[in-house]
């Protein structure tokens, strides 16, 4: 996955989760490893006075896993964070076509447009977001639905059984996502 770490500096003690497109770097998020203090912190397009790199593009207008996502396949799985999206390929990996993606919390309006663009290339689509967040996993559906919903044409909800697709087994999310 290209994971990294930080030590020192404003990503200190944070895993590091990359983003490319089109096979380049163009940001990262990193996660906390400690208690307390801000959950993730992703890099920014506009200049910053924290001395942080800036990212090469909007990260609103992209997800995790977008490269993977452009070639297709059988179902494209929407989730909340890149942790649940890393836990979904790792957890997904014998499974050919069935490709996750990961929002930073809730989309924006370019990745909604990008995701229902995407969603063409899928013959099904499925949103899997956090518990907490079922009324915007269901808004989310919506306007997928709206904007082409898959060859299928429709998107179907997966409420995880955990408090996010992160916190499931293996075969937790297997049972889940190969039900139907």
């Amino acid at each position: 996955f290209g994971l990294r770490y930080a030590l020192v500096g404003a990503f200190a003690w944070r895993l590091l989760i990359p983003f490319y497109l089109d096979k380049q770097l163009v940001g990262w998020t990193g996660r906390t490893i400690r208690d307390g203090g801000i959950r993730y912190l992703t890099l920014s397009p506009a200049p910053n006075t924290r001395g942080l790199p800036q990212a090469l593009y909007d990260p609103s207008s992209y997800v995790w896993n977008q490269d993977q996502a452009e070639e297709g396949g059988k179902m494209l799985i929407i989730c909340e964070g890149p942790l649940d999206g890393l836990k979904l390929s790792w957890s997904l990996r014998e499974h050919a076509g069935l490709v996750p993606v990961a929002l930073l919390g809730m989309p924006k309006q370019g990745q909604i447009e990008l995701l229902g663009n995407l969603s063409q290339c899928y013959s099904s689509v499925v949103v899997m977001m956090d518990r907490a967040a079922m009324a915007q996993a269901y808004n989310l559906a919506a306007q997928i639905q709206e904007l082409g919903g898959g060859r299928s044409g429709s998107v179907r909800i997966v409420e995880p059984t955990s408090k996010d697709p992160g916190d499931m087994t293996r075969r937790q999310i297997l049972d889940a996502l190969l039900e139907h």
